[in-house]
């Protein structure tokens, strides 16, 4: 887009050398400015009509300006840069998310599985501790949403679209809130439609996990954040171990539970 620039501009020409365009130009500084100016640079590919396209939007395409001294010829990287209200937005977007989403519910999952251990003295506390991680990842996730339709919104009218991004996170919107009602008819354990229940509950859940994970993953490539990647993906592993090592030793308690005379099942949901 052009636009008038703060000094003259003279004898404007350009080469295209090797499929490469190189512009050249003499410019008069201001006799009482500065010979300081903000340059940003970027790169991106050409469209059909041989105009130049959108540049990327992650990575080094979001750090390429810096401050150009005309006199000297130096040019200083511009490494910290004050953070404008939609950077801290999309910040806390990406932290409630990654927490709710991407965090407390895979660690719910995994205490609902914990409830088949023995815990005499406190015999729902599995239970009760995925009701809560739960729920308050569903109300992260509700906030976190909000503000990504917020971003999403913003960058629309910018010409930016994260489809795929968006269209996740609309859908583990629509997911949770039909799990949470769904916990308002739950029938008693002995109701004949129980296991039908079950079965839709699991179902809703573990697709809610996987989408959440998988929208992690999109935010963390839109970002360009490797090291939030990696820690994120070490967290998954840790959790991951955690859930296998339970899941032997209760099976390990159920087989010995069976071969002990007199042993009673730990059923929590009876109590929950």
């Amino acid at each position: 887009m052009k636009g008038d620039l703060s000094f003259r501009v003279h004898d404007i020409s350009a080469q295209n050398i090797n499929g490469q365009v190189i512009i050249f130009a003499k410019f008069e500084l201001p006799i009482n400015g500065t010979n300081i100016v903000n340059h940003v640079w970027q790169e991106g590919l050409l469209q059909d009509d041989d105009t130049p396209g959108m540049h990327g939007l992650t990575g080094d395409n979001l750090k390429s300006f810096g401050n150009l001294d005309f006199h000297s010829g130096n040019t200083v990287a511009i490494t910290h840069v004050k953070q404008n209200s939609r950077s801290k937005i999309k910040i806390a977007h990406g932290i409630i998310n990654g927490v709710s989403w991407g965090m407390m519910m895979p660690l719910g999952v995994v205490l609902a599985r914990l409830r088949y251990l023995p815990l005499p003295k406190y015999p729902a506390l599995w239970f009760n501790l995925h009701i809560y991680c739960q729920t308050m990842a569903f109300f992260l996730g509700i906030a976190g949403g909000g503000l990504g339709f917020f971003l999403g919104r913003q960058s629309s009218g910018r010409g930016v679209k994260h489809t795929s991004h968006r269209y996740i996170g609309g859908a583990l919107l629509g997911l949770v809130t039909l799990q949470v009602l769904a916990h308002c008819v739950r029938p008693k354990k002995e109701h004949k439609y129980r296991v039908y229940w079950n079965i839709y509950h699991w179902c809703i859940g573990y697709a809610t996990i996987i989408m959440g994970v998988v929208n992690c993953f999109k935010g963390f490539q839109m970002m360009d954040v490797g090291i939030w990647k990696n820690a994120y993906i070490a967290f998954l592993a840790s959790l991951a171990f955690v859930a296998a090592a339970f899941e032997v030793l209760r099976w390990y308690l159920k087989a010995k539970q069976v071969t002990t005379p007199g042993a009673l099942p730990n059923d929590i949901e009876q109590k929950a």
